[in-house]
């Protein structure tokens, strides 16, 4: 047989023999806070291992307190300038402008600290409301044993179905990955981080024939498995958010999704809480998807479609698919279960917030008829024109002669004669009728969902009624909000859908492969062309079976061989690997930071810890998430097309922060170099906490002689540190 056509993913030396800055200048970079860079920081130096490296930058504070007698000698300046200032008035006058601005700062001080104590008080309660979901659901719905022996059975059957598929192509697998490779990789996939170092040299040393069934086992019932994948689902709705101010909602998503893993809650609840969901923004983590949107029915179609079902209905959306069998109409029939979701500010919320809620009528429902029938302007003289003379007036527009129940249903016919009424005889014929146009606010408020009119998108367009494009099942006319979003998720999560589980399944083989059985990971369906579909095909079928039990699924895909296998690059002349290999990935950007953390030994705050800060958000808005604005991609991309950017590389190279900590008092260098290991031992417990693996024999000698030829072995091993984080291997999962 031929080989996957694919190549080993280098472990080369950090270090190349000749020059080791040749691998230094072809990395890619992050750091811990993320902000504007400066200019001195944009423009590295040379270190003495050829590499660029930053210029360190003291603070002004910093120089102060390295300089109390300049503080000192700057003060007394100051006084004695005013002393003898000759315009004593002047001064006087200055001093009590002064005395104003700090009483006015003293006041915008204390209503900014009221402020913050109510958004904390808010923040604390939806904290520990989703503190407590995991457990009260746990209670409700205890997990069911593991059924391992079943587990072993279905990844045994896919293993055997993909190497059926491989002799047939004569392609030869790849051979299994090393024991640190496993561990590393099983880790970011199921936790999001780096294993320790003592954990990599335990597991390796370990002989237990089932260690990396246990491994597994024991990884998903942590809570980093829950946070991770809470914030995988996190990036996967909000990176395509057309609202961006639905970003302040993301930690209360990310909250409510890891409180559903946790618990193990089964996907077609976690679907249908999100798509039935009302409730707060700051409080109701399961409304992020119409947040993410601002209620917009159409938007919210398309979004629904591509993440449960991994179909792009949204291409139907001004035409017939091009691709696909969807139309048009079907599109609009899938938005028109979502018009009456809408989003409004909460009165009197301070901070302020917002909330989705059911709106099942229009606030005039006189309005609502009236517009609707006037799309069909025959009918509706028809139906109006009481005396038959062709014409309607005032009169026979307001069935009540003028005596409305309330004042907004009076003004509609006012404002349609205004409109519609050219030669101002307060009458409408029939031509004038037809010039009707639906204010574009009446469209946004409507009860129902209109399918516009291309040639003419200032028309009210075609009233739709809701349908799902997946079934022929009958909707019942007249439902209300929650039950029409009710139907539509029963219809998506049905077990007769075959795409709900088939989009699920993809998906978390896609992540934890580097390729699915589709070309895309959100872009599936009757008409796409898949890879192994017998495989497909079983594992969604035992899915279904599981109960759409997630942990279920990753157990069964974490122990087969095709998980397991080395990852191999793909040759660029192939389109796959046939899943003879796993393909290497780039991590995501809360990957990135937690392997910053586990190297670096960072430690930042647990959940205890933050809840002590004065200001909650300051903390949550930081490092991190500034962080996460740097390096965030959109995890439905291809991964083949996710990269690094410059100012990514540029910031990693430049961060003073993460050269602080490399460098620092306190660094982990500085602890092994007192620890008095020998230079080997020290070589490799570096390259176990930054790279989860032991360096080869190359590596050890390369190190050894830049360690000797550096001014001081401290500077060498840190010299070390900083090129590994800079490396590309740091940044994937391999």
């Amino acid at each position: 047989m031929s080989n996957p056509g694919s190549q080993s993913v280098s472990r080369t030396a950090l270090f190349p023999a000749a020059v080791v800055c040749c691998l230094v200048f072809g990395i890619t970079l992050m750091g811990f806070s993320i902000g504007t860079i400066s200019a001195e920081e944009a423009t590295p130096q040379v270190n003495k291992m050829g590499a660029k490296k930053p210029v360190a930058k003291k603070s002004a504070a910093r120089e102060e307190n390295a300089n109390p007698e300049r503080v000192k000698q700057a003060k007394n300046a100051g006084k004695a300038k005013q002393a003898d200032n000759p315009n004593k008035k002047q001064a006087d006058k200055k001093q009590g402008k002064k005395k104003n601005n700090a009483q006015k700062a003293n006041k915008t001080a204390a209503q900014k600290a009221k402020q913050q104590q109510k958004r904390k008080q808010s923040q604390l309660a939806a904290e520990e409301t989703n503190e407590s979901t995991a457990a009260t659901l746990n209670e409700m719905n205890p997990p069911a044993p593991v059924d391992l022996a079943h587990v072993r059975e279905v990844s045994k059957q896919i293993d055997e179905l993909i190497t059926v598929g491989l002799n047939n192509s004569g392609i030869a697998p790849a051979p299994l990955a090393s024991d640190e490779d496993f561990l590393r990789r099983v880790n970011f996939d199921l936790t999001g981080k780096l294993p320790t170092s003592a954990e990599v040299v335990e597991f390796g040393l370990s002989s237990d024939p089932d260690k990396r069934a246990n491994v597994i086992h024991n990884l998903l019932g942590t809570r980093e498995y829950a946070q991770n994948w809470a914030q995988y689902w996190r990036d996967v709705i909000y990176t395509r958010a057309t609202d961006p101010r639905a970003q302040r909602q993301s930690p209360v998503f990310t909250e409510w999704m890891q409180g559903q893993i946790a618990a193990n809650r089964s996907w077609d609840e976690i679907t249908t809480e999100m798509l039935t969901a009302t409730g707060r923004m700051s409080q109701d983590g399961q409304t992020g998807l119409f947040f993410a949107h601002n209620g917009e029915g159409e938007e919210i179609a398309a979004e629904a479609s591509r993440i449960f079902l991994g179909i792009q209905i949204q291409c139907a959306q001004c035409h017939d698919h091009f691709t696909d069998q969807w139309t048009r109409e079907q599109f609009h029939q899938l938005a028109s279960f979502f018009p009456r979701a809408k989003v409004r500010r909460v009165e009197g919320s301070e901070p302020r917030d917002f909330e989705v809620y059911s709106r099942d009528g229009n606030a005039n429902p006189q309005q609502s008829k009236l517009f609707a029938s006037l799309a069909d302007p025959e009918s509706f003289l028809a139906t109006y024109d009481r005396n038959n003379d062709g014409v309607l007036n005032m009169r026979e527009l307001n069935p009540r002669q003028g005596k409305p129940e309330n004042k907004k249903a009076f003004a509609l016919p006012r404002r349609i004669l205004a409109e519609l009424d050219t030669d101002k005889d307060r009458q409408l014929t029939l031509a004038e009728l037809a010039e009707f146009k639906m204010p574009g606010k009446f469209k946004r408020n409507a009860a129902e969902h209109f399918m516009a009119d291309l040639n003419d998108p200032s028309a009210p367009g075609t009233p739709m009624s809701p349908a799902f494009f997946l079934s022929e099942t009958d909707i019942d006319e007249g439902l209300a909000d929650i039950e029409r979003r009710t139907v539509v998720a029963d219809l998506i999560t049905s077990p007769e859908n075959e795409w709900f589980a088939k989009a699920y399944v993809n998906r978390v083989w896609t992540v934890l492969l580097g390729e699915g059985f589709f070309p895309a990971i959100d872009d599936i369906g009757p008409e796409r062309e898949m890879r192994h579909p017998e495989v497909l095909d079983l594992l969604a079928r035992e899915f279904v079976a599981s109960g759409y039990d997630m942990e279920w699924l990753f157990r069964v895909i974490l122990n087969t061989e095709a998980y397991q296998r080395e990852a191999l690059e793909l040759d660029p002349a192939k389109t796959s690997s046939d899943f003879a290999a796993v393909l290497p990935t780039r991590l995501r950007a809360d990957q990135v930071y937690e392997a910053l953390v586990c190297a670096l030994g960072a430690n930042e705050p647990g959940p205890a810890a933050v809840k002590k800060r004065k200001n909650k958000k300051s903390f949550e808005e930081g490092r991190r998430n500034q962080f996460q604005k740097l390096f965030e991609y959109d995890p439905s991309e291809n991964s083949a097309e996710v990269s690094g950017t410059i100012p990514q590389a540029l910031f990693l190279m430049n961060s003073q922060r993460i050269n602080g900590q490399i460098e620092g008092r306190n660094s982990f260098v500085r602890e092994l170099l007192d620890q008095e290991m020998t230079p080997e031992a020290i070589t490799t417990e570096i390259y176990l906490r930054v790279l989860g693996r032991t360096p080869d024999k190359e590596e050890v000698e390369l190190v050894a002689d830049y360690v000797q030829q550096a001014e001081t072995p401290l500077e060498g091993y840190e010299d070390l540190v900083w090129s590994l984080i800079n490396s590309t291997e740091f940044l994937t999962k391999r």
